[in-house]
């Protein structure tokens, strides 16, 4: 098993008792609509509230720039339960959830 190339804080509060911590891995952006983040890898918690989470890969393999997008991207809890990340045209992210909403990640 390899080991973790980011890890972030971990949770103190308690989680519902039907969720196991877990990570669901993501997807390097390459949209046009915010072009400050070409190449960032975004990934997330499964369990309420998803933190959704980036990070660039650096030249010699490490890891940089790891953010939080949790505050500006789920700043009331509403996306839970993320289960993947998916790419549309072009090249646009998008976050899936089990409980049934696909939300697109866009500019403001």
């Amino acid at each position: 098993m390899a080991s973790p190339v980011a890890s972030g804080p971990r949770r103190r509060a308690r989680t519902p008792i039907h969720c196991r911590p877990s990570v669901t891995g993501g997807e390097v952006y390459r949209g046009k609509a915010i072009g400050a983040l070409d190449g960032v890898y975004f990934y997330a918690d499964y369990c309420p509230p998803s933190r959704i989470r980036s990070f660039r890969w650096s030249r010699d393999g490490g890891v940089r720039d790891h953010w939080s997008w949790t505050k500006s991207l789920n700043p009331e809890g509403k996306i839970a339960e993320v289960s993947s990340f998916g790419t549309g045209a072009p090249g646009e992210l998008y976050v899936i959830s089990l409980r049934g909403t696909i939300y697109q990640l866009v500019s403001h």
